[in-house]
């Protein structure tokens, strides 16, 4: 697939200029589609479409405002102003005929199936106008008592684009309702289901005791964002866009809800007072000198001012405001093989956000090493951010706080080492984190103002020969202060497969993969705020250290693709410890099924 990437100030776009292979590609289908091919390491609930925490440090974003959205980044195509917090990266589209795309996954049947349908439409009117949109429907039952949810997301898009003026735009909605469980009650029914059998052979995942019962959050955003550009000498730019996020949580048996958490802030018949809400309206302008617009202009300069304005509302409080105004500028040489760098920086100089800046940049050469090409990148980071509303206030009826936390800073340096010939790439860096806001073991949102280093190594390695191939990565982190930030030691994935043509119309690859990470005191899901809080120092529960085998069938049959595939193989030899957070295990051994079509007409 061939992306040509147009990169204004305000956000970053992938804008699809050859359609025809939009999708995920010839090999590795089946992986694509399971959460945990969204990243080497990831821990969920357990099924399709429930929040997910990621356990590598350097891939965390940044957190919003609204931190009950947070966990569902996957799922929520968000476009956020600051480059270095981008939720997802919105696709358009320039193809010269109508494209259509659908892709349907599923495993298991009746009380325990798990389904998502996928699907992409998008067509050009001539060369300047394009329009589409996409859906995505997730309806996952879960192998374990109120472990079930239902998501479904759209996004309508269009482009006009010219030699002097571009504009793209879109509207998109998120709606997820997820039953809650607490997490079982007793994690000896996976790692010793024996006790609980009585001569039977098996137990029903679905009689496993839970923490909670007909408990739910739902979550809703929708987004309307809107950018132009002008192109001349000098480039002028405007970006509007418009986010509100809703969330609901409540409960059908509010007394055996209450035994779960010791403190109440409400009287008791205000379970439905748990609604927290947010909306933000971003207006950017900029003024930029595009690069190479004349021979001697060797880079691209752009200045920009922002205003934000943000309200908020939850059960003690209707209408809460904040206002902030940015200004910034940017740096970049993107032209050129041996040299191009991009630096950039904004800070707010009116506002509540006042002292708020970050500052990033990067710098990417080539050289040869040992007779091939080699490329070589330095990125540095520094930002000083005030801490996401919902973590300095929140009231609701089990949680409560006003907190006066300081700016929360960050620093990295690192650097990056690729060989294309030889599919190798090398990455090492390190974060100095100060005054680190986090969620504590009792569920409430600390500081610790010292400082807290993370160091990163990760090396990534393809090899192929013949009909054999493999791919695999691996991190190495650190954290100095592991018990307020914990992170697995290592990290890693393996994919071996053999890729041959039986017939001359269709594409058989046969192999498995591996996802691992090692044991260590990972946060534990708190359902009430949707947050990932730390476990007590006395009796912390312990999760990793099992390899998560996937053996799969992926075939390709001219604009049709679809795979069969084993998941969690190792559960039928291993001694069964598939947790993938505390209390949340993962979906025992099962098949899996995927089809994805797409039409060029």
């Amino acid at each position: 697939m061939m992306k040509r990437v147009w990169i204004p100030l305000f956000g970053v776009w992938t804008i699809v200029t050859q359609i025809t292979a939009q999708d995920t590609g010839r090999l590795n289908f089946a992986n694509s589609t399971f959460v945990e091919g969204q990243g080497i390491a990831v821990g969920y609930l357990g099924n399709m479409g429930s929040p997910m925490h990621n356990r590598v440090f350097s891939e965390r974003k940044e957190s919003r405002d609204f931190i009950f959205a947070d966990p569902l980044d996957y799922y929520i195509t968000s476009f956020i102003t600051n480059s270095d917090t981008l939720q997802g990266k919105p696709y358009f589209f320039d193809t010269k005929i109508p494209y259509t795309q659908l892709a349907y996954t599923f495993h298991s049947g009746d009380r325990k199936k798990e389904e998502r349908l996928k699907g992409l439409l998008t067509w050009n009117f001539g060369k300047r106008i394009n329009v589409g949109g996409e859906t995505d429907y997730i309806y996952s039952r879960g192998h374990y008592p109120s472990n079930g949810n239902k998501s479904v997301s759209y996004r309508l898009f269009g482009s006009y684009v010219t030699d002097k003026y571009q504009a793209r735009g879109y509207v998109s909605n998120y709606y997820l309702i997820t039953a809650e469980n607490g997490g079982l009650t007793d994690d000896t029914y996976i790692t010793d289901p024996s006790r609980f059998t009585d001569g039977r052979r098996t137990i029903d995942s679905k009689a496993f005791p839970v923490r909670m019962q007909d408990v739910f959050n739902t979550v809703r955003e929708k987004q309307y964002h809107f950018s132009q550009q002008y192109h001349s000498l000098v480039s002028l730019g405007h970006t509007f866009s418009y986010t509100a996020d809703r969330r609901h949580f409540t409960t059908a048996s509010l007394d055996a809800l209450d035994a779960c958490y010791p403190k109440k802030y409400a009287s008791s018949d205000s379970a439905l007072h748990d609604r927290p809400s947010s909306s933000s309206i971003h207006n950017t302008f900029s003024l930029s000198l595009v690069e190479g617009f004349r021979d001697w202009v060797k880079f691209g300069l752009t200045a920009f001012v922002r205003f934000e304005r943000r309200r908020y509302a939850m059960a003690d409080m209707r209408d809460a405001k904040e206002f902030s105004t940015y200004l910034g500028g940017q740096w970049a040489k993107r032209r050129g093989r041996f040299l191009t760098y991009n630096a950039r920086g904004e800070v707010c100089l009116v506002g509540d956000d006042l002292g708020e800046f970050r500052l990033t940049g990067d710098m990417r050469t080539a050289f040869p090493l040992w007779g091939k090409e080699a490329f070589l990148s330095a990125e540095a980071c520094l930002k000083n951010v005030t801490p996401a509303f919902f973590l300095r206030r929140y009231r609701s009826r089990y949680f409560a706080w006003d907190n006066a936390f300081d700016d929360e800073r960050q620093a990295y340096v690192g650097g990056t080492l690729r060989i294309a010939a030889t599919s190798s790439r090398l990455n090492a860096g390190i974060h100095t984190i100060r005054n680190h806001v986090y969620i504590g073991f009792s569920g409430y949102p600390d500081q610790y103002t010292g400082n807290i280093q993370v160091l990163c190594a990760r090396l990534a390695q393809s090899f192929r020969a013949g009909i054999f191939g493999w791919d695999g990565e691996i991190i190495v982190q650190h954290a100095s202060k592991d018990r307020l930030l914990p992170l697995p030691l290592l990290c890693a994935y393996s994919n071996t497969y053999i890729d041959v043509k039986p017939v001359p119309v269709l594409s058989l690859q046969l192999g498995f993969d591996v996802h691992y990470f090692s044991r260590y005191d990972a946060p534990y899901y708190e359902p009430a705020t949707m947050t990932f809080r730390l476990q007590a120092d006395d009796a912390p529960v312990a999760v990793g250290d099992f390899p998560l085998v996937n053996a799969y069938a992926n075939f390709h049959l001219k604009q049709t693709r679809f795979f069969i595939s084993t998941y969690n193989l190792a559960s039928l030899f291993l001694s069964p410890d598939y947790f993938s957070l505390p209390h949340y295990p993962l979906t025992p051994f099962v098949f899996k099924f995927g089809l994805l079509v797409h039409f060029n007409d």
